[in-house]
């Protein structure tokens, strides 16, 4: 199971965000979805911004190249990684398609 599809060079992933946690990181796979534990509170936009940095690093991009498709208001959201230059093991998907 994974929580990624690719779209082109694109890397489409399932997120499930829990904010306030008490440190930020990738945690494991859960439900077909990257669990994404946040310190950010919720309020004004601040966990989807923590969310993208964490994925910016994560995968090797700029947080220019994370762009969040759907979730603005939920805990379960669809960022669009582009062009990703790694994948991390946590979320278990294949390189193929991507040339990483």
């Amino acid at each position: 199971m994974t929580c990624g599809d690719w779209r082109g060079d694109s890397l489409l992933l399932r997120v499930r965000a829990v904010p306030r946690a008490s440190r930020v990181e990738l945690a494991e796979l859960r439900e077909g979805r990257l669990l994404l534990r946040l310190t950010a509170a919720p309020a004004e936009g601040a966990a989807n911004d923590q969310a993208r940095r964490l994925l910016a690093r994560a995968f090797g991009v700029s947080p220019s190249r994370v762009v969040l498709k759907s979730g603005l208001r939920h805990r379960n959201k669809l960022f669009e990684v582009q062009a990703p230059t790694r994948a991390p093991a946590a979320t278990m998907v294949s390189p193929a398609g991507a040339g990483l």
